[in-house]
């Protein structure tokens, strides 16, 4: 890894740091696919081949460049055998590191892959680091987007296909689902009474159109098994304020979306909680009703 002095000079630079594994030779026909995320005082790089090192490195903003010295080398728990760095937050008390890797597997017994997220987060005491949590996600999808939230307690991920929880070493309980068994097909007449419902949420200009950048729409699709009772009164949105104390830029919201449940002392169901880039106007919003898909709601 070579730091340029000028960054308009790419034929020179001083070398900081070489990744160790590069030097061993690798398999027949194995590609190292590097990542490097740079944080306040530190560099986490994943070299491809299932090593992750984290990197203390000096000022970085000083005209001379002193070696980055690896304070951990951790090898990384997934399941293929290579991964991808996207994303690493550190935080702001500098004693709590975590980053978000990717990789794509195989299925056991199929010709499909796995996408998978892993989630880890390093802790030091006494100037040392390690692994103190490790958490999993998996999808049949590759994400378009995947990004730890500001806080690192949540991550927002963009895809066609859920992701769903298969590790987490602070929770025992949160293993792989067991394959689901075939379920008889409902009659017509159960399927009436069953079917699934749609309500879609818009905010949209009186003068945008279909391809506007300022339209958004929010499709709510409640599975087969919730009763067709359920109507739009039961769905509460809001946006709230996430922005920082003293903050005097565009307006920064989080947009929450809850489901009421039928037991008054039971708390909502929390369906949607991510912060937006765009501010929401109440007054240019409606509710949708898909007439073709709710068949005997109202």
């Amino acid at each position: 890894m070579a730091v340029r002095p000028r960054k308009e000079l790419f034929s020179s630079g001083s070398i900081v740091w070489k990744v160790p594994s590069w030097a061993e030779p690798l398999n027949s026909g194995s590609k190292c696919n590097a990542s490097m995320k740079l944080l306040s005082n530190y560099a986490l790089v994943c070299d491809g081949a299932r090593k992750l090192y984290m990197l203390d490195t000096p000022n970085r903003t000083s005209k001379t460049f002193s070696s980055w010295n690896v304070v951990l080398e951790y090898e990384i728990p997934t399941v293929a055998p290579s991964a991808y760095l996207l994303d690493a937050i550190q935080s702001s008390s500098s004693a709590e590191i975590n980053c978000l890797l990717i990789s794509v597997a195989a299925t056991t017994g199929s010709s499909k892959s796995d996408v998978h997220l892993d989630w880890l987060t390093f802790g030091t005491t006494a100037d040392s680091w390690g692994l103190v949590r490790h958490r999993r996600l998996s999808s049949p999808s590759f994400p378009d987007y995947a990004v730890f939230e500001p806080t690192a307690s949540s991550l927002t991920v963009c895809t066609s296909d859920p992701f769903s929880a298969v590790l987490d070493s602070a929770n025992p309980e949160i293993k792989p689902s067991e394959p689901s068994q075939p379920t008889p097909q409902p009659s017509a007449e159960a399927d009436s009474i069953t079917s699934s419902l749609r309500f879609t949420w818009s905010q949209c200009p009186p003068d945008a159109s279909e391809e506007d950048s300022r339209l958004v729409n929010i499709l709510i699709h409640l599975g087969s098994q919730k009763p067709p009772e359920v109507t739009k009164e039961a769905f509460k949105i809001s946006c709230v304020s996430c922005a920082p104390e003293g903050h005097t830029g565009f307006a920064m919201q989080r947009l929450c979306i809850e489901m009421l449940t039928e037991d008054p002392e039971k708390s909502p169901i929390s369906l949607c909680n991510a912060r937006l880039f765009a501010s929401v106007e109440a007054n240019e919003t409606m509710w949708t009703y898909d007439k073709e898909t709710n068949r005997s709601v109202f």
